[in-house]
């Protein structure tokens, strides 16, 4: 007899599982598909029995099969807590919750036993026990009736061959390699978990791997705010990652050490606001010569600080976002300074760049484009270090996701357009196609696809259009 276990994890507007915020792995459409992406984790006979081993009930446990589904749920969603509905009928209302609280550090054996006594109302002990589909379902809604949209889901086949567990997710916000990761991941968890039953949960999650990609930012100042716009632009990107802060003010440590964050982690980020090493040698006469030592010294620091970073990325080969941060008013409002830490910004980004390995922030432009009116906020920085405005480091947190965004998906090598109403407004006139409609925005675009021709991408044209013409 085959006895599916089902564990679906819904996004819908009501008062569960509140804190539960899973990243999405690519931009999520307007309307949802409802397609679903599924990858295998079959469990091997050696960990179906060290499963049961831990558990007072029958091969394998479904109770730390539940546990090690949403605790991996909660890590990758950033909770603590998961709710789970467990019912034995799709559409039950008379479900109860069975809640996976990590707080406190609880190993699995305490886990699995309150899971186990909420699962035992409902017979759900026992593989041969169930008569037809078992529902495990991790909702963000309260009414069971309001299914909302799958977002991950588990489901647990036992047959005579053996265990299999299905991961399920949303193809609308999850792609078919971050359901793949997310089934290795439990698979790890579980074995992490049998390996050492009285260890916390938390040690084991530690261990296995994260399917989101880790960003590690090294700052001169304190970075923190910018995580809530840069996990908003993750997210909205369909990038699932998660966010390291180093040490204050280590960035030249975290380049050198071959086990700091920046190393570790899948997209270092550097942010370096000058002025923040050469508060010391700030002349307070502004006489040339003191202006000069200052010159020399920042100098000095730039030269250090691209001969670090050239041997960071010598070692990892890793790409870095580098962002040279704007100083702060004072200087800023000096002219003479004003041009010296423009010209020790422009060579530091120069020579960072000439790594190969740089994608650098254009912080003025990030700067103007977005209308920034405060940039300083004195207060902050005083108090803890945080010397820009939350609408600065929002557009700061946007020029990092939108370089994020160039390391991790590759660029467009095929340019598919529609000749009649995009290169011109109707392929029949030959006025039109040669640009002379009154229309700069036909012209615009020509020259783009043009320019991207010539850099190597393949443009092709679609519809009803005079080849040769288009040609010309």
């Amino acid at each position: 007899m085959t006895t599916i276990i089902r564990a679906r994890l819904a996004s819908t507007s009501a008062d569960a599982n509140p804190s539960l915020a899973l990243p999405a792995d690519r931009p999520v459409p307007s309307a949802p598909t409802n397609r679903v992406a599924t990858a295998s984790a079959p469990l091997s006979g050696g960990l179906a029995e060290r499963l049961s081993a831990i558990s007072d009930g029958p091969t394998p446990a479904l109770d730390v099969l539940l546990t090690a589904f949403a605790s991996l749920v909660a890590r990758v969603g950033d909770a603590q807590v998961v709710d789970v509905a467990v019912s034995g009928h799709e559409r039950a209302a008379d479900a109860s919750r069975v809640r996976v609280d990590l707080a406190g550090e609880p190993s699995v054996l305490e886990l699995a036993t309150s899971v186990r006594s909420a699962l035992a109302p409902h017979a759900l002990s026992a593989p041969r026990g169930g008569e037809g589909p078992i529902h495990f379902e991790i909702r963000q809604s309260t009414p069971v009736e309001s299914r909302g949209d799958l977002l991950v889901g588990l489901t647990v086949l036992f047959e005579q061959s053996g265990v299999t567990c299905e991961l399920s997710c949303s193809s609308d916000r999850f792609s078919s390699k971050f359901t793949r990761q997310l089934a290795e991941s439990y698979l790890e968890l579980l074995d992490a978990l049998v390996a050492a039953p009285t260890a916390p949960v938390a040690d084991a999650l530690r261990r296995v791997r994260d399917p989101r990609f880790r960003i590690a930012i090294a700052a001169t100042f304190t970075g923190k705010p910018l995580g809530p716009p840069l996990a908003f632009w993750m997210d909205r990107l369909g990038l699932p990652s998660r966010t390291v802060y180093c040490g204050f003010n280590q960035v030249f440590q975290e380049l050198l050490a071959e086990d700091g964050a920046l190393a570790s982690s899948d997209v270092p980020v550097l942010l370096v606001r000058l002025e923040d090493w050469l508060e010391r040698e700030m002349p307070a006469d502004g006489t040339p010569s003191a202006v000069n030592r200052l010159a020399q010294k920042g100098d000095s620091i730039v030269r250090e600080l691209v001969a670090a970073f050239a041997e960071f990325v010598a070692r990892t080969h890793k790409r870095v976002v580098v962002a040279v941060c704007p100083p702060s008013q004072s200087i800023r409002d000096n002219p003479e300074l004003a041009r010296l830490f423009e010209r020790l910004g422009r060579d530091l980004e120069l020579g960072t760049a000439a790594s190969g390995n740089a994608v650098v922030v254009d912080t003025p432009a990030l700067i103007e484009r977005y209308r920034v009116d405060v940039l300083d906020d004195p207060a902050a920085f005083e108090l803890g270090g945080i010397p820009y405005s939350d609408a600065a480091f929002g557009a700061l947190a946007t020029g990092i996701a939108r370089a994020i965004r160039a390391i991790r998906r590759g660029p467009y090598k095929v340019a598919v357009v529609d000749a009649a109403g995009t290169l011109w407004p109707d392929s029949r006139d030959g006025a039109a196609a040669s640009g002379s409609s009154g229309d700069d925005r036909f012209p615009a675009l020509q020259r783009f696809l043009a320019a991207r021709a010539r850099s190597g991408m393949l443009v092709c044209l679609a519809g009803d259009h005079d080849a040769a013409a288009a040609m010309e």
